[in-house]
């Protein structure tokens, strides 16, 4: 009887074992996106005293470092980016065009003016 009951438990766990469907090779992959910002990136300010103004700002993929302003011959900065948390960013600016503060938050650019 000693010998039956491990015997049995072997005869169980083979059978149940043998049920189990194998993996499919071909089975879907779950994708995370995640959003990276690449840099160097550049654009125009639109409405600064005295014409638009170019911007761009230098950085790696782990935040933004600085943003330079640029118009003619004419060029103000670098200033440089600071983190205010979790994927947000801020630099000062140029007080001739009217740019107080840059801020990239989520990887999305904008500006706090006064004009």
């Amino acid at each position: 009887m000693k010998k039956v009951i491990p015997f049995a438990l072997l005869v169980c766990a083979l059978f149940s074992l043998s049920s189990f469907a194998p993996a499919k090779s071909n089975a879907p992959k779950t994708v995370k996106m995640h959003m990276l910002w690449w840099y160097p990136t550049s654009g125009v300010l639109v409405g600064t005293p005295g014409g638009d103004t170019n911007w761009s700002i230098t950085g790696s993929n782990t935040g933004p470092s600085s943003i330079t302003f640029t118009r003619g011959t004419s060029s103000w900065g670098p200033y440089s980016f600071f983190s205010q948390g979790t994927n947000a960013y801020v630099a000062s600016g140029p007080s001739e065009l009217g740019v107080m503060q840059s801020w990239v938050i989520n990887d999305q650019v904008s500006f706090t003016t006064i004009w």
